[in-house]
């Protein structure tokens, strides 16, 4: 066989490490806010959180360096950021944090910990072992969005990490790399949903939501939810198609960007 074009696909088009994808042009592409406006990708609900801490950090090839990025793990800035997620849990449900490096995300766990002993917060980081990652990823992976759980990691989980039911994100640690951001970014915008099937006679009603084959159901029961509709796949006695829905059971998620007073230098 002898391949006359080669399709690439990817969520990320700009490398972190700079190194080319090895194709010759874009032939398509479409952005976060897009996908979002289609109903693809779940809404981000964003905070900032203003730490109030100034810090001056060295930047190098167009990012903080990692050397400088370790002056933002201080008592006081952890614990403002533990205050945040630890009187919020309710709301912000399953959360994902990531921070500046391995000894901050021990001494942000422990912050944590001080404030609500009965926190359930673990951390991950690139030097663990395989089966120590496996069972903190297990263990975040299990319960639905509102489970109260925080994971804590430095630079692990900034890609190939899919888990639905991330209801929060914590952006503890700065960055100049648009790339890197919508990474960490990208992992709490994967939509919740479930498949139904429905009697036809079951939908009341159905509007076009976001140009792209998504709907806005309304059911006899009284629901209202975004999905689609992939047709007949069955029908009842009476002849009454029914239907395979998609339908979207969380669409949102907390963003929760921790802003410091940044001077930086070259």
């Amino acid at each position: 066989l002898k391949w006359s074009h080669l399709v690439g696909l990817t969520a990320t088009p700009t490398r972190l490490d700079g190194r080319s994808l090895a194709l010759d042009e874009i032939v398509y592409s479409t952005t976060y806010l897009d996908l979002v406006r289609k109903r693809r990708l779940a809404r981000p609900i964003y905070t900032e959180m203003l730490t109030k801490q100034h810090v001056t950090l060295q930047v190098r090839g167009g990012e903080f360096t990692k050397q400088s990025l370790m002056k933002l793990d201080t008592e006081v800035r952890n614990k403002k950021i533990a205050e945040q997620c630890v009187h919020n849990k309710s709301t912000y449900g399953k959360t994902l944090m990531f921070v500046t490096g391995i000894d901050h995300c021990t001494h942000m766990s422990d912050e944590v910990k001080k404030i609500d002993p009965n926190s359930d917060v673990r951390i991950l980081t690139g030097e663990m072992g395989s089966e120590e990652r496996k069972a903190a990823t297990d263990w975040f992976a299990e319960g639905d969005q509102m489970a109260q759980k925080l994971l804590i990691n430095c630079e692990v989980f900034t890609e190939g990490y899919d888990v639905p039911t991330i209801k929060s994100v914590f952006l503890g640690r700065p960055t100049m790399s648009k790339v890197l951001w919508m990474q960490m970014v990208g992992r709490g915008s994967r939509i919740i949903t479930r498949d139904f099937q429905s009697k036809a006679t079951d939908i009341v009603d159905r509007q076009p939501a976001g140009d792209d084959g998504v709907e806005y159901f309304t059911f006899s029961n009284g629901g209202k939810y975004y999905g689609e509709d992939f047709g007949p796949v069955s029908q009842e006695a009476d002849g009454t198609p029914v239907h395979r829905l998609n339908l979207h059971m969380d669409g949102e998620f907390h963003l929760v960007q921790v802003m410091d007073d940044i001077t930086k230098f070259h």
